[in-house]
């Protein structure tokens, strides 16, 4: 009866120890459906001077965005250094896979108000949305194929902005409207680096 109890712990300690070494070859063999890996042979990546796409309106906040497509190409160069798994080349020839992006849109919006001054009923805008898109797209030059794409890629920073200051209010813990870009610009930066150069 003992010998019987016994048997059965054995036989229960082997078998799960044949389920954890199942589950440790089938867990190295397992590949997420969305992994995908840029072909060995690429090796060199070429940053196209990014478009600017946004519609300028004479008056609007739009305005702002005039030379931030310059902005945003060497940030995402930066990032592709910093990254090291790729070389960035100067030309397009030279590279084997060349990043292209369009800004297609920049908001700057008023989210929050304040008095400026008790003894004067006037509000001043306090806290500021912005939002930047880009279509982004990763090609293969050899090939003339399109490897990664990303028509919609966004991001927003919700900041106090410095400079939009009145004399009776100070934003000490303010930036500026070309930090709350930079830091936009540097998320989408990464996401790139991570999404189209897997």
């Amino acid at each position: 009866m003992m010998f019987r109890g016994f048997m059965r712990k054995i036989m229960l300690l082997l078998s799960l120890f044949a389920s954890f070494l199942f589950l440790i070859s089938c867990s190295s063999l397992y590949v997420p459906a969305t992994a995908r890996l840029l072909p060995e042979n690429i090796k060199k990546i070429y940053v196209k001077p990014f478009l600017n796409g946004i519609k300028l309106i004479a008056g609007s906040t739009n305005l702002a965005s005039i030379g931030i497509e310059v902005i945003f190409t060497k940030i995402v160069e930066r990032e592709i250094i910093r990254d090291g798994r790729l070389s960035l080349v100067n030309t397009e020839e030279e590279a084997d896979i060349v990043l292209v992006a369009v800004i297609e849109g920049y908001i700057l919006q008023p989210i929050t108000y304040c008095k400026i001054n008790a003894a004067i009923d006037k509000l001043s805008a306090d806290q500021f949305k912005m939002l930047i898109k880009a279509n982004v797209s990763l090609i293969d030059k050899s090939k003339g194929v399109i490897l990664w794409n990303e028509p919609n890629m966004r991001d927003m920073h919700i900041y106090r902005d410095i400079n939009k200051d009145s004399k009776f209010l100070k934003f000490n813990d303010g930036i500026t409207e070309s930090k709350a870009r930079k830091t936009i610009f540097a998320k989408l930066s990464r996401r790139i680096i991570r999404q189209a150069l897997k």
